[in-house]
């Protein structure tokens, strides 16, 4: 088994998770089997999304009713669940956070998690490079 690396985003770490809420009425009043997750995140919307993970052998399935999940994209508030960054968490299940990262690692997704990581980092350097770069120029133009 492979040792869980928590996948922090590049831009977050984990300071976004929010814990003490009060359970929604909407996440209360439906049975989650033991190995799915659910949890309502508020976004542009009047009502919170719900953002479903499903867990069933090495498969992970992750669903989002925001219009960016609908259409099949990953979209922000599936990845602040993996990235354990969610501001906008309204459900009362803020623990589950941490049984979802801790099953990521033995899915087919984990290794995709991975990349996204890296190349976010690798993104994150580049715009760094990018600003020297521009300032150094900006210098350069006034002499």
């Amino acid at each position: 088994m492979q040792a869980l690396q928590p996948p922090v985003h590049p831009a977050g770490g984990c300071a976004g998770l929010i814990a003490g809420k009060r359970r929604s009425p909407l996440l209360r009043r439906r049975s989650i089997p033991a190995d799915s997750f659910e949890f309502l995140v508020q976004g542009s919307e009047a009502e919170p999304y719900r953002v479903a993970f499903r867990f069933e052998d090495r498969n992970c399935t992750a669903t989002c009713t925001c219009r960016a999940g609908q259409v099949g994209q990953a979209c922000k508030h599936r990845l602040g669940i993996i990235w354990g960054v969610v501001d906008g968490l309204v459900s009362d299940n803020a623990d589950d956070l941490v049984a979802v990262r801790e099953r990521l690692p033995d899915t087919d997704v984990w290794d995709r998690i991975e990349r996204l990581r890296d190349a976010e980092e690798d993104l994150a350097d580049a715009k760094a490079r990018v600003s020297v770069a521009k300032k150094a120029l900006a210098r350069a133009m006034r002499d």
